[in-house]
Order: C-alpha cells, then structure tokens, then sequence
C-alpha cells in the first residue's frame, strides 16, 4: 500500500509546478507553444492521475481499518509479552494513528466523521464575520492558548475549516508527513518507551542480554529500564498581512488567505522542526543532542560537499535506520550534489549520486529533499540523513484565528494572527553508543566547511 502523504506532496509541488509554468507565460503576455502546451497538460494530467491515486488509496486504507480484527490499522507499541513469575516490566499498549490527516489524528476509524463548522454556512462566511469586527455569537473567544493571559487566545477556529488547513499544510512539508505524529487534547502528552541508547555492555533495554545456561540450571533476573518522552505543547504563531481593499473587495479572498494560511504554517512547522532549539519551541534536528555531527575531509575546500561527506554520514546511521533514512539538503546545495560522481574502476563510466526519477530527487538511492530551512551550503547542517519515524511530533486540535489593523495602520493592511501549539523531539535524548565501534544515531548532519 502506498503513503497517501507522500503522494499528495508530489501532487501539490506537481500543481504547484504547472501553476507557476502558466503564470509566467501570463505575465509574458504570449501563447504558449506547442510544445509549451504539451508540457503543461503534462503535468496537469499527471496531477489528476495523482488525485485518483490518492482517492483509491484512501478506499483501500478505510476498508483496511473497518476489517482489521482489532479495530482501525495502527502503529503500536507492543507489550513485552511475560508469564505470570516473570520480573520483567511491561508498557501498556500505545497506539498512534499512520494516517497523519486531521481525521485520522482525531477521528481515527471514522474517516467520514462530520466536523464541527460552527454554525457558518462555510469559510467565507466565517472569514467576512472575522473582518466586519462585529460582534456574532458563533464567534468563541480562546482563553486557554496563553493560560494567564486569556486576551491573547483569538477566536476559535471551527473544526472543520482547521481540519483543511492542517491537511493543506502538511502537503507542503517534509518533517510532519514522515515523522510519528501523537494527537494531544491536553498540554501534554507522556509517552513511555524503552531505554535502549547503550549496547556497549552487551546489554539491550538497560538490562536484558542473553544467558546461557546449563542443563537445569537457573536463570538471572532481568529488569529493563524505561524512559518517559514528555511532548508539552509550545505556543507558535503565524502572521499574515492582507489589504483591507483585498479583504472587503478582493474576488476570493478565502481561498487566497488559506492558500497563504496553509503555506506559512507548513513552513513555520518545518522550521522548527529542523531548527527549533527547544527553548518556548519544538527541539529541531540539528539542535537535538541524539544528533551526531560528522567530520569533514582533511583539506577540504569551503563550502564543498564530496563523496567521501554521504559514505561517512551514512557509517554513523542506526542499522535499525537505514531503510527508513531520508536525505535534507539546502537548495545552494544542489550544484555540488549534482556534480558529484563515483569512478568506476581507472576506465569506467562515472556513476552520478544524485538522481531523479519520475520529478524525485534521489541520493545514493535514498529519497532527498531541497528546502530552504536548512542551513545555506557550507554551514553545518547544510545537509542531514535522518530516519523522521524517529522524531516526535504531539499536535493539539485546536486552532486560534484573530485580527488586527493596528500593525498596519498607515498602509491600511489588517494582519491576520494564526495560533497553533505544537512541540516536536527526537525519541533518542542522546547518540546510540553500540557494542562496537563509533557512536551511531537515527539523524546526521555535516560539519561547517568555511
């Protein structure tokens, strides 16, 4: 069965793609040409196939979960499995939902559920309220988004208009779509798990290793260690600025302040998620102590990647990781990837590390992605191979919507306020020692070359 999330990405940079490709031409003021015509509908039939892809996949994941003997298809965390007159220490059944929509967080097994609209007829009407600042009794003032400060909280923003824009937003993501999402419905959410960061006395779990024993002889007791993942909500918010003459006049104007809602909170999520440093904000990757930071070659030229970077990067991955791993690069990092080649013996033909396959970029046949939260190329961090099911993602239901003109007030802009509490960390708090060799861990990045 295919990942829905990873499909609807290529949708949405698919869509994105064609939209750019005819809005150039737009602003050109010509025709496209015949063979600027057949490349457009391309990708808008590629698109649409993708949409039905999507929609299969879904009929397929929902009738999974209405016949799955035990209830709707889950990630789990199993017990360790122990007689009656065993010492060892069980951690109850968790579950957390794969499908990382807004229904499949909250709702999990009830995909058709209906959401909450609040009493509008739909987002527009829901967003012309906001801007008349009259008063209107389906209109819920937050006071829990700053406890202690309840004016800060904004209007609540009815479920099903939030449910969209998580859903629009986690398709422009890399982080979210790929890593282990808990829904939370409090300020915090606890998650037990196993303590098993130290292999180097030949012991797994913090206790347990393998006896021999002789012929009747008797066994030593083993007790696992237990580590508690505490995941506590942090406040972030979203600013987005709009004319008051687009706001009142502009034809629309929802869909033009969604699409931009969506767009700045993927992006704001993102960041935080590659380099939050845990401080009121998500502990990102590169600030991670779990994180390991590779050396680079002796002698090497600034603002360089070679070879020689990924074949080390990729030696301090988990074992456990690999098939998982996914590569995060900065886009200044693209001409030094894409010129980098493997020989193949004194006469063969250089192999390139960098592929692209049906419009996916690939390294060292290893899914990668540009972005532009990264660090630019040379600083450390610039690029990162990373298992996302290893990071930790607890998302509250709620948003908060709210407006203001005072920002604005001499150029007449009203600034739109976007409340959402998130908190994101790795599972590991500290790199994997093993029983062998160098310290290994679920995510790499390079070092500065300056």
């Amino acid at each position: 069965m295919r990942d829905i999330n990873e499909l609807k990405i290529k949708k949405a940079s698919l869509i994105e793609e064609a939209r750019s490709f005819d809005e150039e031409h737009t602003r050109g003021g010509r025709q496209m040409t015949t063979t600027e015509g057949r490349q457009y509908e391309s990708m808008v039939q590629e698109a649409k196939s993708l949409v039905e892809q999507i929609k299969r996949e879904e009929e397929l994941q929902q009738e999974e979960m209405r016949n799955a003997p035990n209830g709707p298809a889950y990630f789990r965390m199993e017990p360790w499995e122990s007689g009656p007159n065993s010492s060892i220490q069980t951690i109850p059944s968790i579950r957390v939902a794969q499908n990382k929509s807004y229904r499949g967080m909250f709702y999990p097994g009830n995909p058709h559920r209906p959401l909450d609209g609040g009493g509008f007829k739909g987002k527009n009407e829901f967003y012309e309220v906001l801007s008349s600042g009259l008063y209107d009794s389906r209109l819920q003032q937050v006071r829990t988004m700053t406890e202690g400060t309840p004016s800060a909280g904004g209007f609540a923003v009815p479920e099903e208009f939030a449910a969209e824009w998580f859903d629009n937003a986690l398709e422009n993501e890399v982080i979210r779509p790929r890593a282990t999402v808990w829904p939370m419905k409090s300020e915090t959410r606890k998650v037990p798990a196993w303590d098993d960061s130290d292999h180097s006395s030949d012991e797994l779990y913090g206790g347990l290793s393998i006896a021999w024993l002789a012929e009747a002889g008797t066994a030593t007791r083993q007790t696992p260690k237990l580590r508690q993942i505490i995941l506590t909500t942090k406040k972030g918010a979203i600013y987005v600025a709009a004319s008051r003459e687009v706001v009142q006049d502009g034809m629309d104007f929802e869909a033009q302040l969604e699409r931009a809602l969506a767009k700045s909170l993927g992006w704001g999520l993102d960041d935080s998620f590659i380099n939050g440093h845990g401080a009121g904000q998500p502990l990102g990757i590169l600030n991670a102590d779990s994180t390991i930071e590779v050396s680079k070659e002796t002698s090497q030229a600034a603002d360089t990647i070679v070879y020689e970077n990924l074949l080390a990067m990729e030696s301090r991955l988990l074992p456990s990781c690999m098939l998982r791993a996914v590569w995060i690069a900065n886009v200044t990092a693209y001409v030094q990837l894409n010129t980098m080649s493997i020989a193949v013996g004194t006469g063969g033909t250089a192999i390139k590390a960098l592929t692209r396959r049906n419009n996916e970029y690939y390294l060292l046949d290893r899914p990668l992605f540009f972005t532009e939260k990264c660090p630019v190329l040379g600083d450390a961090g610039d690029i990162i191979l990373a298992d996302l099911s290893k990071y930790y993602i607890g998302l509250r239901q709620d948003l908060a919507i709210d407006k203001s003109n005072i920002p604005g007030w001499t150029t007449d802009t009203i600034d739109w306020r976007i409340i959402c509490r998130v908190d994101g960390q790795p599972v590991f708090s500290e790199a994997f020692t093993p029983k062998n060799g160098d310290s290994l861990s679920w995510a790499v990045k390079l070092e500065a070359r300056s």
